[in-house]
């Protein structure tokens, strides 16, 4: 990252975040190094911090920038003034997804919130109470997310051969990629489902030439790209909120995916503000370092572990054939966040022998995890 952006310091901030005697390779680099007591401390600290312009400037092209993160009052609304004013600004209903603690409401489209630049603090500021309102409460978050590869990079109709293969064409995707929309679906550890958001980040289709493959897809699964350029949050502002929301490095948290390691790339190539590795088995460190617990889905369908049956295909039909129910619009990330977090919970509730079972999978990465390295890490669920 080189030399580190001026910073905003609000009164009562808890000093410079990250320290000024930074390692090389910036914050994410730092994060991982300090002890959880320090971690935490500078998690706080980051909340009264407001990142300039240029912060990312290598990773994220200009866009708009939020103002300076506020002060108390957006945090002093209650779980129901919050959704209300989610709803009024989404055009859903209020009553969609429920406050934390109060379970599964009966899930339909209007439960993914889609939230812009303009919505964004409302729904950061909720997600952190969920998350932080019980220090021992444990949670999944389904995570999924869309993307536009650079320009020159064409998809496979193959599958790599190896997981050296798999981690190729993830670099190839994810060093120069941008991140388009990120899913998150939030449930207790019983799969009690307690909100599922979809952020929509800043992109300009400009950036990609005429005829980019992935930017067709994804305007014939009806995004609107236009709209992300004038509304979407911008990327530096997503991260920054990232690590000082509590979901990094907590193992409290679960991630759930279905064939993960794309999204997982691009989030972690942001997290830790460089390029991935060339080495498959240090992006891996990085990986189980910021999300220590995680279960990829496609682990159990495509390769049965744990399971009596192979499901082969994609997520829509592992989801039909566990009558999970798909939520939403398929090849969105709120919707397939959900899903994917729906189908475990459905393996889950049909085998009480794979429940069981599931743990000796977990930090396994479809497709770059060769099923050794997540266990000779020392990882467990």
């Amino acid at each position: 990252m080189g030399v580190w952006p001026q910073q905003t310091m609000h009164a009562g901030s808890l000093g410079m975040w990250p320290p000024p005697q930074l390692p090389a390779g910036g914050m994410g680099m730092w994060a991982l190094q300090q002890t959880p007591a320090a971690f935490e401390s500078a998690q706080s600290a980051a909340h009264q911090i407001h990142f300039t312009p240029h912060y990312f400037q290598a990773l994220v092209p200009a866009g708009p920038v939020l103002p300076a993160w506020p002060a108390e009052p957006w945090l002093e609304l209650s779980n129901e003034q919050m959704l209300a004013r989610n709803a009024q600004q989404i055009g859903g209903s209020s009553s969609s997804v429920p406050p934390p603690g109060e379970g599964t409401a009966t899930l339909t489209s209007n439960s993914i919130i889609d939230v812009w630049a303009d919505t964004s603090r409302e729904a950061f500021a909720y997600i952190e109470r969920l998350l932080k309102r019980d220090s021992k409460a444990k949670f999944m978050v389904g995570f999924d997310s869309e993307f536009a590869v650079p320009d020159g990079v064409k998809s496979s109709p193959r599958e790599p051969a190896s997981a050296d293969l798999h981690y190729t064409q993830l670099c190839s995707a994810a060093n120069g990629g941008d991140l388009i929309q990120v899913g998150f679906a939030i449930a207790d550890d019983e799969f009690n489902v307690h909100g599922a958001w979809q952020f929509n980040l800043y992109f300009d289709p400009s950036w990609r030439l005429p005829g980019h493959e992935g930017i067709d897809f994804l305007r014939g699964v009806g995004f609107n790209l236009e709209e992300h350029a004038r509304r979407g949050i911008p990327v530096a502002n997503f991260v920054h909120w990232l690590w000082s929301s509590g979901a990094i490095a907590n193992g409290s948290l679960t991630w759930v995916t279905f064939m993960g390691y794309p999204d997982f790339g691009l989030l972690v190539r942001l997290l830790m503000g460089k390029e991935l590795p060339e080495s498959r088995k240090e992006f891996l460190t990085w990986f189980w370092q910021l999300f220590p617990r995680s279960y990829d889905v496609r682990v159990f369908s495509k390769l049965g572990k744990g399971r009596k049956e192979i499901i082969h295909g994609g997520l829509a039909k592992v989801c039909e054939k566990l009558k999970a129910g798909a939520i939403g619009k398929a090849h969105h990330a709120g919707s397939d966040a959900l899903t994917a977090l729906l189908c475990l919970a459905k393996m889950v509730n049909q085998d009480p022998e794979f429940a069981e079972l599931m743990s000796r999978f977990c930090a396994v990465l479809y497709g770059v995890d060769t099923l050794t390295d997540s266990s000779a890490f020392g990882l467990e669920c």
